[in-house]
């Protein structure tokens, strides 16, 4: 997100020394969100995301089957709604 903001300041393009020319230290987080909105969410690796929240979820013991569910619904595959329906999974999740 930052290299977005940096890659639009004047003061990091020209290598400036005053602060006060640096848009990406100047402009609230919130206007620069605003504006580089979709430019940001095109920079998402979302592999890498799913590899943190993969690291967080193990530590917090959700089942390995619901994040490998999540994972293959943002690729867009199939993940079998009949699966979710049977008296097994329902068990394993809970």
């Amino acid at each position: 997100m930052h290299a977005v903001f940096k890659k639009h300041c004047w003061g990091c393009e020209n290598f400036s020394l005053s602060q006060r020319e640096h848009t990406c230290l100047t402009t609230s987080l919130e206007r620069q969100l605003e504006v580089h909105f979709e430019e940001i969410v095109c920079e998402i690796k979302m592999n890498d995301v799913l590899d943190v929240w993969e690291k967080a979820t193990s530590v917090m013991n959700v089942p390995m089957e619901l994040f490998l569910m999540f994972k293959q619904k943002l690729n867009g595959e199939e993940w079998g709604e009949s699966k979710m329906k049977t008296r097994e999974w329902k068990n394993k999740m809970l």
